[in-house]
């Protein structure tokens, strides 16, 4: 339920398909749990690669920034139509998402544009509900690009950087509530972690990211839009 509170708009749930994997690692019951929670009928999970497996027998390597885990997620997602591919790394802390090209194929987006994207979605739906806050912040680290931090400051939200590791933003997220300075907003790095709702973890949190991913994704199908639109419409 906590992590369900994550959530900025009412979507269509229907009308997108979506793949995920959880890589032979944690992610497949917590993630399960949010997607029938929250009502998603069309969900393709990889079942080869939901249960634990301390060998990692499908992939090279289980990490969702490399292209080549995504094989059996691609492969189930253009049977299954899917608009984009979800996966988790093995602690379900990280995720990495692929969008549908219009040729068919799939595109892995890096973790500053992922970020980005979030950065956006998240700011957007709070202006639009009037609940931005004057003293909003958002975090990423020195070694993030400054997309995200350029659309922050279109929303006139700060943007904090950190050192590398999430611990460091996990306390600057402390001190502000002890002070009551700023309010957080959205977190994340460049290596596809992410925070959502700092009052539940104080590290990045998948099962939160992956909520959201399938949000935004459902609420641009709406307007006609996949991600790789939205992406094109902030870079310009």
């Amino acid at each position: 339920d906590a992590v369900i509170a994550t959530t900025f708009a009412n979507v269509s749930k229907e009308d997108i398909s979506l793949v995920y994997t959880a890589l032979h690692g944690t992610g497949y019951t917590p993630i399960k749990k949010a997607f029938d929670g929250l009502g998603y009928t069309n969900i393709h999970y990889v079942e080869k690669q939901c249960q634990p497996d301390a060998e990692f027998t499908t992939v090279p390597l289980p990490n969702p920034e490399d292209p080549k885990v995504f094989g059996l997620a691609e492969e189930l997602g253009r049977t299954t139509n899917a608009d984009v591919l979800l996966a988790t790394d093995p602690d379900a802390d990280r995720l990495g998402i692929a969008v549908k090209k219009a040729d068919g194929t799939y595109e892995l987006l890096n973790g500053n544009v992922t970020g980005a994207l979030m950065t956006y979605y998240i700011l957007d739906r709070l202006k639009a509900n009037n609940r931005l806050p004057k003293n909003g912040i958002i975090f990423t680290t020195v070694v993030s690009s400054d997309f995200a931090e350029k659309i922050a400051t279109h929303f006139n939200v700060e943007t904090e950087r950190t050192l590398t590791g999430f611990k460091f933003i996990g306390d600057r997220i402390h001190a502000y509530e002890q002070t009551g300075e700023k309010v957080f907003l959205f977190g994340f790095e460049e290596s596809y972690g992410s925070l959502v709702n700092a009052t539940i973890a104080r590290d990045k949190d998948a099962v939160q990211a992956v909520v959201i991913l399938a949000e935004m994704t459902a609420f641009y199908k709406e307007q006609g839009k996949t991600l790789l639109d939205v992406i094109k419409e902030l870079e310009e």
